[in-house]
């Protein structure tokens, strides 16, 4: 199965579409009755990329990785909602590795610091609409 395309790891989502309702005058989504209950199933039961267990006694976490699982994940976010041809030119590389083992680990790029101590930014927006606390402070930042 091309990485990304793998409908056990990744089940593709419902189908929607959207229905104008002439009573009403406004547009609906409409699915197929089931759709999202066979979606989460689906979701529930497809495999995860990581395992982890815990032992108490000794303290330690045991993290087990699933390489394939992985990677149809991180393809499924490059490919989906691009056409049918882009899944034919990605190629997934990724590698495993414990930061303390490496002897020049560059993790300052993926480094990510939050918001919680910015002050909040006063958005004006269309009513009913408004930003949650959390996004004033990103535009803050």
């Amino acid at each position: 199965v091309i990485f990304g395309c793998c409908d056990t790891t990744i089940p593709p989502r419902p189908t929607e579409s959207w229905v104008f309702d002439q009573e009403r005058g406004t547009w609906e989504r409409q699915s197929e009755p089931g759709a999202s209950r066979r979606y989460y199933l689906a979701l529930r039961d497809a495999p995860e990329p990581f395992q982890m267990w815990l032992d108490k006694k000794s303290s330690e976490v045991t993290v087990k990785c699933y390489p394939e699982v992985a990677a149809h994940q991180a393809s499924r976010g490059l490919i989906e909602g691009r056409g049918s041809d882009v899944k034919n030119e990605i190629s997934v590389r990724f590698r495993l590795a414990d930061l303390t083992q490496q002897t020049d680990p560059v993790v300052d790029p993926f480094r990510v610091s939050n918001c919680d101590s910015e002050e909040m930014t006063s958005v004006s927006l269309k009513e009913p609409y408004k930003l949650y606390e959390r996004q004033q402070k990103a535009v803050t930042k």
